[in-house]
This record gives C-alpha cells, structure tokens and sequence, in this order.
C-alpha cells in the first residue's frame, strides 16, 4: 500500500494555490526574483515541459523545429526558496493513522506547491542525522522521482531536533521559507534549533504532526512495551488516573511548545493525522503563507 495520496483531483486544487512571497526573506534582504509562468514578467529561459504545465505557455516554434515540448519561463518578482525538513526517526512510525504516512503527504503537497510557481524547492529528511538531501528545485519534470524517493523513505534512528535543525542551516545556509515536520517529541528537546531558526534569514513554519493515540490515549491497556527509539522495555498499566495525568501533561507540552515558536516568531501548526489531508493548504492560507492564484 503507498504512503501517498496520489489522486489527480488533489494535485488540481493544490495548482489554485501559492506561497505568499511577502511573507519571505532574501539571502540579499531586498525584493527576490521569481521563475514564473506567463506574461507578468521578463522572459527568462526555457524548461522541459512537465506535468502540472500550462499548455497556453509551450513554446510551439521550438516544438515545430525539435518535436519536443518545451515552457516559457518568466522573471517576476516574489521568488522563494521552500525548504522541507521531514522527522523520520522511529518515533514518527506510530498511530492507527500512521504519522509517518500523514507527514509525507504534507511534504508531497508542499513541494508541488513550490514547484508549481517556479520556487527552488529542497528537500531533507533526518532522524538523528540528515541522511537525505534532494534538490527538486522548480522542475516539475523531476516531480515523479521525488515522490519515488519520498515513498522509498522508513522510519530509523531517534530524534534530534536541536543537531539536525543546526547541522542543515550550517551546511546549506538557507533563505527563504522552511517547513520543519515532526512530532517534535524529543526527549533531548527543541529549544536550541528554534533559537538557531529564529536568528536565520527565514520565515520558518513548524508543523507538529501527532495521532489520536497520543491525544487521547484510553485506559485499560496493559503490557510489556517496548521504545521504539531506544528499545526499553517497559511494563504498563494504562489506568484512568495515569490517562488523565497524562493527558495534562501532553497538553502542557503542546502549549510550551506552540508559546516557544511563537516567541521565536516562528509559525506553529498542529495537525491531528484525523484531520483530513487536503484541509491543511486551507490551513496555510487561514495563516498567511499561501494565497489563491
């Protein structure tokens, strides 16, 4: 069974939509340049014509010469760089409704967002290192392999947030827009990559992704458990009274977590993986980072 939602009525109504360029920030700190589609812009270059391309923007003189598609890319101020930052440590393989599963979904929808208006798109996935980089950058023909590469991806390793956050800013020094999606469960904690996120020339966006077992977890359950990062085992007796301390406990952390981001002016999502996939660009409008064509 795949990890993605690959419904072609989805893929239609993410191409309504855009990232807002005004909510970005320059490598330079001025106005950036963006590879567009259309007439509202300087010509700048030529691509393969791929998927999700407008037929009215083929260059049909070079198809009549070379039997060949070929899009018409044009200059336009508002460019972005989008970085998508993906936890698959072990942690994320949990829930009836796979968090996993629901994550690769908001990183598909992500990239084919940014690369459908022309934005450089990369991608990263890590766990207690990056072990995956892919540049998409804004080639809609190369969309296919990615999405190979994304469904190729297994859960490993335990969580660090503060040294992968650090790790990819350091060595890719990035501008722009950055997605982080993670459970944010980390026993080592999250504080110092946010402070790094933060002191970054990015308008960052951290998308907590969580499953009702972890919400609201019910009593009764009892067994020897295992931790899926560090392979503990634990006895548990799930009762009434550890249900509600925890449940507490869990909304306290959620609460410091979203206080924390926004304190950092960094943007803070929380997403149920009920909650139903193709709600979550509405979601980024609702919040300022995507906009109606």
């Amino acid at each position: 069974m795949s990890d993605l939602i690959t419904d072609a009525a989805l893929f239609e109504t993410l191409k309504q939509f855009s990232f807002v360029p005004g909510r970005h920030v320059s490598s330079s700190g001025g106005n950036m340049k963006k590879r567009t589609r259309g007439t509202g812009g300087e010509f700048s270059d030529y691509r393969n014509y791929g998927i999700g391309d407008e037929i009215k923007y083929i260059d049909w003189n070079i198809y009549a010469r070379s039997n060949k598609l070929f899009s018409k890319v044009f200059h336009d101020e508002g460019n972005v760089d989008v970085h998508l930052l993906l936890d698959v440590s072990k942690s994320m393989d949990f829930g009836n409704d796979n968090k996993l599963r629901y994550a690769k979904n908001i990183i598909m929808m992500l990239a084919y967002v940014g690369i459908t208006n022309n934005h450089n798109v990369q991608f990263s996935a890590f766990a207690d290192k990056s072990f995956m980089t892919m540049s998409l950058g804004h080639k809609i023909n190369i969309f296919g392999n990615f999405l190979e590469e994304l469904e190729d991806i297994h859960p490993q390793g335990e969580t660090k947030l503060n040294q992968s956050i650090m790790n990819y800013l350091h060595e890719q020094k990035p501008s722009g827009l950055l997605f982080v999606v993670s459970d944010f469960l980390d026993e080592e904690g999250y504080e110092q990559g946010l402070t790094h996120l933060a002191h970054s020339p990015l308008h960052a966006c951290c998308v907590q992704i969580l499953c009702e077992e972890e919400n609201n977890p019910k009593p009764g359950f009892t067994d020897h458990l295992q931790d899926i990062e560090s392979n503990r085992l634990i006895d548990f007796n799930l009762t009434s009274t550890i249900c509600q301390k925890y449940i507490k406990a869990f909304k306290q952390h959620i609460e410091q977590f979203k206080i924390l981001c926004l304190l950092q002016n960094i943007l803070y999502l929380n997403l149920k993986t009920a909650f139903p996939i193709d709600q979550f660009i509405v979601n980024l409008v609702q919040q300022g980072i995507c906009k109606r064509k």
